[in-house]
């Protein structure tokens, strides 16, 4: 599974030397819980939460206007390709403890995926699998039930021939008869088996 699938490539950043105010500004006006901090040519060097906000600068009675955010960022930065694979992004969350990366693509900040797009990308084809289950489920059991109804059928077909088979010589057009109601309920039953 490729991570297309669950990021985002708008992606909310500043330059290292923008204040905290200006972040906090941004983070409310774009309605995002973190901007990515670049240097020049977008390629990302941090990382700022609400979090960050909160902790590094209100609880530690710093100004927001004199404190540029790369003095709280969250550096160093992991970062991983745009094309690599969730399962590897996945990885590197772990590993690092984190619940968003910001990807690259020649040298660019490309987008940001976090945990939550990650589970919901997982989530979505976790009920795509499950209707797929059910349908094919529904389908099993419409068979079963179809084979159970054939060999009943069968079977007192079977019982019907063997019946007249007993009768005598004299009711070979009889059998005849049943015979093509056989091959006429034989024909019925495969189509229903197709459909």
């Amino acid at each position: 599974m490729f991570l297309q699938e669950s990021y985002r490539k708008e992606v909310t950043s500043l330059p290292r030397q923008a204040t905290v105010s200006q972040a906090a500004r941004l983070m409310s006006d774009t309605g995002v819980g973190c901007i990515v901090v670049v240097e020049e040519e977008d390629y990302p060097v941090g990382i700022l939460t609400d979090r960050d906000l909160t902790l590094r600068v209100l609880a530690a009675g710093k100004s927001p206007e004199e404190t540029a955010v790369e003095d709280i960022m969250t550096t160093p930065l992991v970062l991983a390709a745009h094309d690599e694979s969730i399962e590897d992004i996945i990885e590197k969350m772990r590993a690092d403890g984190i619940r968003r990366i910001p990807l690259t693509e020649d040298g660019h900040l490309a987008g940001i995926v976090s945990l939550d797009e990650v589970l919901l990308t997982f989530a979505n084809g976790l009920h795509k699998l499950g209707k797929a289950a059910r349908t094919q489920f529904s389908d099993a059991r419409r068979t079963a039930r179809l084979g159970h109804v054939r060999g009943r059928l069968e079977r007192h077909l079977d019982e019907v021939r063997r019946s007249f088979e007993g009768i005598g010589q004299g009711e070979v057009q009889l059998l005849q008869e049943l015979d093509k109601f056989y091959d006429r309920t034989e024909d019925l039953l495969s189509r229903l088996e197709e459909d």
